[in-house]
């Protein structure tokens, strides 16, 4: 623990610890596999997550995020978190429909 200087076990995390220490491990093990040239990734994708995060340590997240776009590495998210949209140049919109099944929406 930052604060504490203690070591914690997992389960004591809260959902949002939870998600930085994943996203910062699967950033870490991403970098070390370009660093071995083992392989070249230029896409990192995330699975939610975001709903656990306050504002600033999701305005933290979208700054990786950023910079990581900036470097050419595309990143793809699902998110339900609408301040979000403000910060991706495309979108595919899933709508829902009782009656037809899901609707894909492209936004550029």
């Amino acid at each position: 623990d930052h604060l504490t200087g203690i070591e914690r076990p997992v389960d004591t995390l809260s959902g949002g610890e939870i998600f930085l220490a994943s996203f910062s491990l699967a950033l870490a093990l991403s970098r070390h596999i370009q660093t071995m040239k083992a392989r070249s990734i230029h896409f990192f994708f995330i699975d939610e997550g975001f709903g656990t995060l306050d504002d600033e340590t999701l305005s933290a997240v979208t700054g990786v995020m950023d910079r990581l776009r900036n470097e050419d590495i595309l990143v793809g998210f699902i998110t339900h978190r609408k301040e979000l949209k403000e910060i991706v140049s495309a979108q595919i919109i899933v709508n829902k429909s009782t009656t037809e099944g899901s609707r894909l929406r492209v936004v550029v």
